[in-house]
């Protein structure tokens, strides 16, 4: 299914692991891979899970030529959730998180997050950044996000992180935050909420299991950028 299974088996883990689901926006697309591409850390992969068994995607097909990134065309429509659950277990990271394909970061998100880490000695097994919503197309990804914008890291007990997320205090989006694979494995990985396709609620129980973490850092800075448009149900 993936153009690269040879090449993930002979390379060792990287540190990040970017699992994108897909199904039909392909422009989007490229720009959700290309705001990885574009980040200062590279040590990372990206696993593209192509969820329309109608089209291939292929690095020649989309126009990006990395070895980080991976495409896999599924052989039939998982739906949302089970193309989520699918990524998280063809992740190869130490940790991983999701994109949307109609999504993307603002640049020095993997660098702010890969410090924040570095900096705690602890080795906490999240990391969340704030969100921005960006209406339509914008004109450049990058314009306007190079400001200098004030970055700061709050370290959060699991209990107080509920507590100031459920109070509004908080804004972040819990299947953007970046996780230990091992702390989503232990968990019991993605857990399905309703009989729907799409991932919905599941990402609620997300913040219930951050809840019991000992330590979570948040990263104070809008680095995940949710886009809305005409096709988004979010």
């Amino acid at each position: 299914m993936s153009e690269d299974t040879e090449h993930q088996k002979t390379v060792p883990p990287p540190f990040f692991s970017i699992g994108i689901t897909t199904y039909d926006r392909v422009d989007m697309l490229i720009d959700a891979i290309n705001s990885v591409l574009d980040q200062t850390f590279t040590d990372y992969e990206v696993i593209v899970s192509n969820d329309n068994p109608a089209r291939t995607l292929t690095s020649e097909t989309i126009g990006i030529h990395d070895p980080r990134v991976v495409f896999v065309n599924q052989a039939r429509n998982l739906g949302e959730f089970y193309n989520m659950d699918y990524l998280l277990k063809a992740s190869r990271g130490v940790y991983f998180t999701w994109l949307a394909d109609d999504d993307y970061y603002a640049p020095g998100f993997l660098q702010n997050v890969y410090e924040a880490l570095q900096a705690n000695a602890d080795a906490p097994s999240c990391v969340l950044t704030s969100f921005k919503i960006s209406y339509g197309n914008p004109p450049s990804l990058h314009q306007g996000e190079k400001e200098n914008i004030k970055r700061k890291v709050l370290v959060y007990s699991g209990r107080r992180f509920l507590r100031d997320y459920w109070r509004g205090r908080i804004n972040v989006v819990g299947t953007t935050g970046f996780f230990t694979k091992q702390f989503l494995v232990d968990s019991g990985g993605f857990k399905k909420m309703t009989h729907l396709p799409i991932a919905i609620f599941s990402e609620y129980l997300l913040i219930m299991q951050i809840s019991l973490l000992e330590q979570v850092l948040v990263i104070d800075a809008p680095f995940i950028c949710l886009r809305v448009h005409g096709g988004s149900w979010s």
